[in-house]
């Protein structure tokens, strides 16, 4: 994936809109989830869906994990990295990870997928919507 040139504006731009979107698994009734708005992040950066087939298959928890399990044969992950190889997103130590990286961050009880902005990273949780999290909480992160 090569980011767009304006790819900064894009990206603030996706946080700007994510920020006042629910979250909703599937993003179903316009919210978001934390896979999908890590995906429209990249998608707003680079004008590849990352989570193009995946989209509209799940509606809840179970569902979702029912989906990524058959996908990656595991969890967020297991998907997010089969879904960075498949597009030379290559990984990157989380706190190496750049402004625009995909970075995996536990929330609570659940792992999560999020932007990086900086120092920070945006995260759709339940049931705020975007959230923003120390990046030193990352476990594993990709380079868009």
């Amino acid at each position: 994936m090569i980011r767009l040139p304006d790819w900064p504006q894009r990206l603030a731009d996706h946080f700007a809109a994510a920020s006042g979107r629910l979250f909703s698994w599937g993003g179903h009734d316009g919210g978001q989830d934390c896979c999908l708005a890590a995906c429209d992040a990249v998608l707003a950066m680079t004008g590849t869906d990352p989570a193009e087939g995946l989209r509209g298959t799940y509606h809840d928890r179970r569902s979702a994990y029912a989906v990524m399990g058959e996908y990656s044969g595991g969890g967020v992950a297991a998907t997010a990295a089969k879904i960075a190889h498949a597009h030379g997103a290559a990984p990157v130590l989380p706190m190496q990870a750049q402004r625009g990286d995909v970075v995996l961050i536990k929330t609570g009880r659940w792992w999560a997928l999020g932007t990086c902005n900086g120092a920070t990273v945006g995260v759709a949780t339940q049931p705020a919507g975007l959230a923003w999290l120390p990046l030193s909480s990352a476990a594993r992160a990709w380079h868009v």
